[in-house]
């Protein structure tokens, strides 16, 4: 997990998404806009001057972790919870991906060995239908 900080910016908090820019060069919505709890753990939509926002990266997915106002109220937009579900989550999809791989080498080999046989033996054998 990577952690990346910005500081001082001014965000918009409407429709369960966050806007903003994070710096001259990136805005919020390049990153990630999607807020994971209602308003983003804001008690409401609006607009927020934040001193400090965190965001996290989980295997090249970037999340929202939280913002703390000037007032060093902290808001969560993901907590631990979710980040275990998530980590659990991706191990599940690679391991579905790799038995979907394995099935497919399975195959192929299965495939190529049959296509090996001559004709004429499949033919005798039942395994070539006409």
């Amino acid at each position: 997990m990577e952690y990346k900080t910005y500081k001082n910016i001014t965000v918009d908090i409407k429709n369960n998404e966050i806007h903003g820019n994070l710096n001259k060069y990136v805005a919020i919505k390049h990153i990630n806009k999607q807020c994971y709890k209602l308003n983003c753990g804001f008690p409401e939509s609006g607009q927020y001057d934040i001193k400090e926002i965190k965001f996290i990266t989980i295997e090249k997915k970037v999340f929202l972790y939280y913002a703390c106002t000037s007032k060093e109220t902290c808001f969560y937009n993901i907590d631990d919870e979710f980040i275990s579900k998530f980590k659990e989550y991706l191990y599940y999809d690679e391991k579905d991906k790799l038995k979907f791989a394995i099935i497919n080498i399975i195959g192929m080999i299965l495939a190529s060995f049959l296509d090996s046989i001559p004709r004429k033996i499949r033919r005798k054998r039942g395994l070539l239908d006409e």
